[in-house]
């Protein structure tokens, strides 16, 4: 196992990721357009944590440009709102995280 001193070093070497951390000011948008893209291209996110982890417009983005590959959530920013640009993905589905973990694949979408 390799311990990597920040999140900026580890990003670039995760294929997934897997938020399970809490909510603070210091978490608030760990992952933002920045580290978004530090992730390899194609790299798949998973939040279990809180909402608020993930800079929710910036993932939209990476999602529609291909760059991120599928976004999982059991958890999102504003709920119980659905945040911006969020309803036109997910039409059809009784739960936001079975949208995003079988459809999220940007212009790759199947």
């Amino acid at each position: 196992m390799t311990a990597y001193p920040s999140v900026g070093e580890l990003l670039p070497n995760c294929d997934v990721l897997i938020l399970a951390i809490p909510l603070s000011t210091e978490t608030k948008h760990i992952i933002n357009a920045h580290s978004l893209y530090l992730l390899p291209q194609g790299a798949r996110i998973v939040n279990i944590g809180r909402g608020a982890l993930i800079d929710t417009a910036a993932l939209l983005a990476a999602l529609d440009d291909g760059h991120i590959s599928v976004a999982g959530f059991d958890v999102y920013e504003c709920e119980p709102d659905l945040p911006d640009g969020f309803a036109d993905r997910w039409e059809g589905y009784h739960s936001a995280a079975a949208y995003w973990v079988r459809n999220c694949r940007g212009p790759h979408r199947s």
